[in-house]
């Protein structure tokens, strides 16, 4: 009964409420901006993890933002990530200096509200260590269709986190290009594809646990704040099948640079010598790792070669992936296959509603090829 109307959640078939109350739940603003009426159903209140006006969680030192806190939107999310990190120095200057710790703070999740508060550390002079267990504002990279027009809400909230968000609102890309500019101006370094795996405290030092990379590196930290912004869209769905928890080697392809490393000139298709100084390309081949039987996410099909692969899903990201592992590539008419793994499709009852004509097109040019 609900759809979007220049933008904005507008009710368009009041009369075929439910009265389900989960929008009012749910709705991130506050004031609630979605509120049920005349029902008599109890309205729970959103259940979101408890913190206090500074951020701070039931654990001394670690401080809650972002999605995970039960504040959605992005503009709230960045602005918290600036404000939190002033806080905290005020913490750490009534404390005092403690030599046991490497870091003033350590920042965990990456997303709009951990990238905000990354540049907020850096330009107030604080030691800190930001992990991310995917790519940068990877939730936004993944989710967010190429060219989406996202609103900056709320509309009357001034953005003064670390990142920008002008206007009332941008493309995905111009959003994106923005706070990797203003990452890149302030010199911020973000460790991507490193997960947090434990949290421990000592002598009012935390020592952060995490795993590097496609060969599970194990590294710690010590720090003296944590600030936790891991979204909420980090704990995938299992299958709760036997055999979920069994480990395989992969042994990763050889990987050549994006960009020259002697002028920066981009490279394009197989190019082995930079076209504008002659540099050769460095070809770098990692040692296999241990990996699960059973991933959550197709990070780069190109690391399936000659692969027997069940895909469980019926929605575009299921499709999408069965499709790239395949290798199917249109050229007019013609379809052709550019890898050789054995692909199977593994769907419950039927394709989704919601599935793009496109993949659906993609889906079954695969089934009639075999």
């Amino acid at each position: 009964m609900l759809a979007i109307v220049n933008g904005v959640s507008t009710p368009i078939n009041a009369d075929q409420c439910m009265e389900d109350t989960s929008c009012q739940v749910e709705c991130p603003t506050n004031p609630k901006s979605c509120v049920v009426i005349n029902t008599k159903k109890k309205i729970p209140e959103r259940k979101v993890p408890r913190r206090d006006q500074r951020f701070k969680t039931n654990v001394e030192g670690i401080y809650l933002i972002g999605d995970v806190s039960g504040v959605p939107l992005i503009k709230n999310a960045i602005n918290e990530g600036g404000t939190v990190v002033d806080y905290i120095s005020d913490d750490l200057k009534n404390e005092g200096p403690n030599n046991k710790a490497e870091y003033d703070v350590a920042v965990v999740g990456i997303g709009p509200a951990g990238l905000s508060a990354a540049v907020i550390a850096k330009q107030r002079g604080l030691k800190y260590i930001a992990i991310e267990q995917d790519k940068i504002v990877a939730t936004i990279q993944q989710v967010y269709p190429a060219g989406k027009y996202v609103f900056f809400k709320p509309d009357t909230v001034e953005t003064k986190g670390g990142i920008p968000l002008p206007g009332p609102g941008d493309s995905k890309e111009n959003m994106l290009k923005g706070w990797l500019d203003s990452m890149m101006s302030n010199g911020v370094v973000i460790n991507e594809e490193e997960g947090c795996k434990d949290i421990k405290q000592e002598d009012g030092v935390f020592t952060v646990v995490t795993e590097k990379g496609k060969a599970k590196e194990k590294i710690s930290y010590k720090a003296r704040k944590i600030i936790i912004a891991i979204g909420n869209r980090g704990t995938p769905m299992t299958l709760r099948v036997p055999g979920e928890n069994l480990k395989t080697m992969m042994t990763p392809p050889p990987t050549v640079p994006k960009f020259c490393p002697s002028c920066g000139s981009g490279r394009k298709g197989a190019q082995q010598f930079c076209v504008v100084c002659g540099t050769p390309y460095p070809v770098t081949t990692e040692p296999p790792y241990e990996t699960g039987k059973v991933q959550f996410k197709l990070s780069d099909p190109d690391d399936y070669v000659n692969k027997k692969c069940i895909i469980v899903g019926a929605g575009n990201s299921s499709i999408e992936a069965a499709v790239d592992l395949a290798g199917l590539k249109r050229d007019g008419e013609k379809i052709t296959f550019t890898r050789n793994n054995d692909v199977t499709l593994v769907v419950r009852s039927d394709f989704k509603g919601d599935l793009k004509l496109g993949n659906k097109m993609n889906v079954y040019d695969c089934i009639d090829a075999g």
